[in-house]
C-alpha cells in the first residue's frame, strides 16, 4: 500500500468512524475509549476537519443527545458534508476494531514524520542510514509497536546520536501509557463477558450475587477507563 492509497484508506475509516459516532449514540463511548481528535486528520482533502468534528461529538457528549440533528446545529455549514459521513456507515459492528487501526495508523504516520525529521536534520552517515532502514520497514501490515521497540534497540546497539535515541524513546513513551490503557480496558471487556457466560450456570444465591456486583464494578472500570485501588480491593475480595 502507497502513500497515497494509504491516506485515502484512513479519510474513509475517519469518515464511517464519524458517521457511526452520530447515527449511533452508544458509538462515541467507544471510540473515546482508543481516539482522541489528536487521532483525526485536520487536512483531509475534503475541505472540512475531521479533528475539529470529532472534538465537537466529544464537548456535546454527554451532556447533550449526538444525532445528526444537533450536530448539525452545533456545526453550522456542514450539513452536506455530515450527511455524507452518515452515508458511509453500513454497520457499526466493527466499530472498535476500525478506531483501533486507525490509531495504529496515526501513530505509524506521525513515527514516519519523526523518523524523517531526526535523518533530515542530522549529518551523521550512520544515522541517516539506519532511518532510512526504519522507514521501510513501516509496512501497512507490520506492527508499529514492535517496530518501534526494535527502532530503539537498533539505533541503540549502532550508537547513533544520543539525540535521535532520546527523541525515539520519547515518542515511545508518550504512546505507551494510551496503548496499556487500551489492552486493560480490552482485557477486563473479556473478563466481564466471561462472567455473564457462567452467572446462568449457578445456582447458590450468594454466588449470583457476587457475580452481579463483579459485573457492576467491571461495567464502571470499562465506563471510567481506570481501575482505582478501593475498587481493585472489592473485586478481589469477592
Amino acid at each position: 500500500m502507497n502513500v497515497k492509497s494509504d491516506f485515502t484508506y484512513r479519510i474513509d475509516l475517519e469518515q464511517a468512524i464519524l458517521g457511526a459516532c452520530i447515527l449511533e449514540g452508544c458509538a462515541l463511548p467507544i471510540v473515546a475509549d482508543i481516539l482522541t481528535d489528536r487521532n483525526f486528520t485536520d487536512n483531509t482533502g475534503t475541505g472540512y476537519d475531521h479533528s475539529a468534528i470529532f472534538r465537537c461529538l466529544l464537548s456535546m457528549y454527554p451532556k447533550y443527545a449526538v444525532d445528526l440533528l444537533t450536530v448539525r446545529r452545533a456545526l453550522p455549514g456542514h450539513d452536506v458534508y455530515l450527511a455524507t459521513l452518515t452515508s458511509k456507515v453500513s454497520s457499526t459492528a466493527h466499530l472498535k476494531q476500525h478506531s483501533l487501526i486507525l490509531l495504529q495508523l496515526d501513530i505509524t504516520e506521525k513515527f514516519r514524520q519523526l523518523i524523517s525529521t531526526i535523518m533530515s536534520k542530522s549529518d551523521n552517515s550512520i544515522t541517516q542510514v539506519a532511518c532510512t532502514e526504519i522507514i521501510a520497514s513501516l509496512e501497512p501490515d507490520a506492527d508499529v509497536f514492535d517496530v518501534i521497540d526494535t527502532a530503539i534497540s537498533y539505533l541503540t546497539n549502532l550508537r547513533v546520536d544520543d539525540l535521535a535515541i532520546a527523541q525515539v524513546r520519547g515518542f515511545s513513551t508518550q504512546i505507551s501509557a494510551r496503548v496499556k490503557k487500551i489492552k486493560n480496558l480490552n482485557g477486563t471487556e473479556t473478563l466481564l463477558r466471561n462472567f455473564e457466560q457462567l452467572k446462568p450456570r449457578t445456582t447458590d444465591p450468594l454466588t449470583s450475587l457476587a457475580y452481579d456486583r463483579l459485573q457492576e464494578l467491571l461495567k464502571s472500570v470499562i465506563a471510567t477507563g481506570s481501575l482505582d485501588v478501593r475498587t481493585a480491593k472489592v473485586i478481589m475480595s469477592l
